[in-house]
């Protein structure tokens, strides 16, 4: 059909609108157009007609689903900041039980993961205004990682014993760090992906329609308990008036 009427049969939306430029040709008297459509046949050019209606005109389907976000982004816990923290702990000791003092200071390199539960990751879609939603959920701080290796103690040669200079170094690291800035980094780094994962699922097209927003999960919950609560009270209110209605149906029996 697109061959006799000069469209590229390649291309399904361009060619409904050519066909549809020799409808609208024939329908004004133009002969060659006229010659096309009767070459077609009539029954076939109802079908393309009826194609036409819903490839051209018909308004445009969403193709993704809030399921669909969700199982992009069904990736194992994971870390989205390494923050590496050099620091100095210190041994504390007394003397004869009773003067404090310091028995030995030793340098260190720690990791700081923040971490995330992807599964934890919600999705709400707004249809009208073209927003999805990410709800996500905080970031988790592990324990910090202590690598034995860049430890440096002063005094040199210290009397040591590694396990309780793992776990000094590892105290010291949790009180230390920037807790606020490592889950802000975590949660930009989260954001970036949680965006690639699922804008070619919400823009296929390319057409930029779409915005994609994030909030925290927080909120989510909020909504949803709100929710639970309205249709408990719905729910409620009509028991009730089915109560009220068989009391009074009882009273003029």
């Amino acid at each position: 059909v697109f061959e006799r009427c000069g469209a590229d049969v390649n291309n399904l939306q361009s060619g409904m609108k050519k066909l549809s430029t020799v409808i609208t040709d024939a329908s004004a008297g133009s002969d060659s157009a006229t010659e096309k459509l009767a070459a077609v046949g009539l029954v076939v050019l109802a079908v393309v007609i009826m194609a036409l209606r819903l490839t051209v005109f018909a308004p445009e389907t969403e193709f993704f689903s809030t399921s669909d976000l969700k199982n992009a982004v069904q990736l194992d816990n994971l870390s989205t900041v390494d923050y590496v923290y050099h620091g100095i702990a210190e041994k504390h000791g007394k003397i004869a039980g009773v003067i404090d003092t310091i028995d030995y200071r030793v340098k260190y390199k720690a990791h700081v993961r923040a971490s995330f539960k992807m599964s934890d990751i919600q999705f709400d879609k707004d249809v009208d205004n073209k927003v999805v939603t990410a709800y996500l959920p905080e970031a988790t701080l592990e324990s910090p990682v202590v690598e034995e290796k860049s430890f440096d103690f002063l005094p040199t040669g210290a009397t040591t014993d590694l396990p309780d200079v793992i776990a000094l170094c590892k105290k010291d690291a949790a009180a230390d760090v920037n807790k606020t800035f490592i889950k802000q980094q975590a949660k930009t780094n989260l954001e970036g992906l949680v965006e690639g994962l699922t804008m070619p699922l919400i823009d296929r097209d390319g057409s930029d329609e779409w915005t994609l927003e994030f909030k925290p999960l927080s909120e989510y919950e909020k909504q949803k308990a709100a929710n639970k609560a309205a249709d408990t009270d719905e729910t409620s209110a009509d028991k009730a008036d089915k109560s009220s209605a068989k009391g009074a149906n009882d009273e003029g029996k």
